[in-house]
């Protein structure tokens, strides 16, 4: 597919010296840009439903680091049976008895 656009004079230069530095073409230059921002986008987006998800299950950022701290000391958290693979969502406060 054939795409063409316009770009303000200052930032079609830079494109130019990029590509040429770069040694390949602005179209592969673009293209690159483009999948860039894409990604970009999905992982902020990713980002907001993580933040969704933890607010829905009453898990702040203070706890997690709290949990990452204890995982690397070593400590058992009492009553809390959570593996890698089964850790859910509902209140990590509900779980266990012991607070960070």
């Amino acid at each position: 597919m054939i795409h063409t656009s316009t770009l303000p004079p200052a930032l079609a230069k830079q494109a130019e010296g990029i590509a040429k530095k770069e040694g390949r073409t602005q179209s592969e230059l673009f293209r690159e840009a483009l999948r860039r921002y894409i990604q970009e986008k999905q992982w902020l987006e990713l980002q907001r439903y993580g933040a969704r998800q933890a607010a829905r299950a009453g898990i702040t950022e203070a706890y997690v680091d709290c949990l990452v701290s204890e995982y690397r000391h070593g400590k058992k958290r009492s009553g809390s049976s959570t593996t890698r693979t089964s850790m859910s969502l509902r209140s990590p406060l509900a779980e266990s008895p012991m607070r960070c």
